[in-house]
């Protein structure tokens, strides 16, 4: 195992698949993750526009709402 390691990490076998795999795993793990958050976003924001008086927002209506609460956040 200790030379699998080392081929694994080393300049020889850099652009090997090996690390790739580790790469594209952390990539689709990041970009479920910010999948999540997003659908924790429209959840919060579809709950307190049903129960409201107002009429319900559309689709860009929420997005653009989630993208403003990500600036506020920056700030």
């Amino acid at each position: 195992m200790r030379y699998y390691w080392e081929a694994l990490f080393s300049t020889e076998y850099f652009p090997y698949w090996e690390f790739t795999m580790l790469m594209m795993l952390a990539l689709n793990l990041s970009i479920l993750l910010r999948i999540h958050n997003m659908q924790e976003h429209i959840k919060d924001l579809w709950a307190n526009t049903f129960y409201d008086t107002e009429p319900r927002k559309s689709f860009w209506q929420i997005i653009r709402d989630i993208y403003n609460a990500n600036n506020e956040e920056d700030k």
